[in-house]
């Protein structure tokens, strides 16, 4: 389903705060992680969670709950036994998940992780790098990484599948930012995301979860419909 009229990004349409509304369904200015670089005036400190990117769930105001959270609260956290599996791959919106990349709480195997990772390095297009763009050929890789995740995650039969499950595919973004909307690098980097998520739906196909999956895409800001010519 979609929006008839499209959704408002919250404001400023900057990761880091829009990545915690879409978490939280709060406003920065209620959720509190406001910039990518603020003041917090109780500590005197001058804080860069989109800098910093690890460890940042903390900046969260206490008052506002994660969809993480809400999970854990009607359901439980998993315990080995029972209760529910939450996962944030690769996402900004952290605090609560049981597996949270950004936090360094990690579920699956991290040597298993690597290799996962690796065996996908493949997916990467050449183009990145023949063009000089090694930070979008960097963004690729952790694209890479963030799929390994979800296969390891719903590919264990030691682990319920996470009931709640929120990523981030970074590649699109990165590539709109630096080559511009209307450039077909674009459609390039598309294509690779779209594959990788492709080969994480054939799991939850395998594992026959697709028809008790709810999936929602949406993403922390557009790009100027525009063309500049």
């Amino acid at each position: 389903l979609m929006f008839r009229y499209g959704t408002m990004v919250t404001f400023p349409s900057i990761t880091w705060p829009s990545h915690n509304t879409l978490g939280t369904g709060a406003w920065s200015g209620h959720h509190d992680i406001v910039n990518p670089v603020y003041y917090l005036r109780e500590s005197r400190q001058t804080i860069t969670p989109q800098g910093m990117q690890f460890d940042t769930a903390r900046f969260l105001a206490d008052g506002v709950e994660t969809l993480y959270e809400a999970v854990h609260r009607v359901y439980g956290k998993w315990d080995g036994k029972k209760g529910a599996l939450t996962a944030s791959i690769n996402e900004p919106s952290a605090r609560g998940a049981g597996h949270a990349a950004l936090e360094r709480r990690l579920v699956c195997d991290p040597e298993k992780l690597r290799d996962v990772t690796r065996a996908h390095y493949d997916d990467t297009h050449p183009r990145w790098r023949e063009e000089g763009q090694e930070d979008i050929y960097r963004y690729s890789r952790i694209d890479s990484q963030g799929q390994a995740q979800a296969l390891l995650l719903f590919g264990d039969d030691t682990l319920p599948p996470p009931m709640f499950t929120l990523q981030s595919f970074f590649l699109s973004d990165a590539v709109g930012h630096d080559y511009g909307p209307h450039h077909d690098a674009v459609r390039t980097a598309l294509m690779e995301t779209d594959k990788r998520i492709g080969e994480i739906l054939s799991l939850l196909e395998q594992r026959g979860l697709m028809d008790s999956t709810l999936f929602v895409i949406t993403a922390d800001h557009g790009m100027a419909p525009i063309d500049t010519k």
